[in-house]
């Protein structure tokens, strides 16, 4: 079992080599079901999933005084796009009201 960075494990069927292609690479077993109910797994995953890591949330933080005031606009921007499919929409019917 690893850890990556976070306090949720990610089990591995092996452990990683040098050089991976996608057909050595390991499956990384995921709880569908937790990524509906458990928001820290879903971030884990998500973090993972697109390579996040400790320095990109450091970059985040430190960016934060110029960033907060556009967090309104990025996340209505967000969800104007999963508007624009259906398949998204419906996972997130719930958009906050930001505008």
């Amino acid at each position: 079992m690893q850890l990556i960075g976070f306090a949720y494990p990610i089990i591995r069927l092996k452990p990683p080599a040098v050089n991976l292609t996608i057909e050595d690479a390991p499956t990384i077993y995921i709880n569908e079901p937790r990524l509906e109910s458990d928001r820290g797994y879903r971030f884990q995953y998500l973090s993972e999933f697109m390579g996040f890591g400790p320095h990109d949330l450091a970059a985040i933080h430190a960016a934060a005084p110029a960033l907060t005031p556009l967090v309104p606009t990025v996340v209505n921007a967000v969800y104007d796009q999963l508007n624009r499919y259906d398949a998204t929409w419906r996972r997130n019917p719930a958009k906050p009201a930001l505008r």
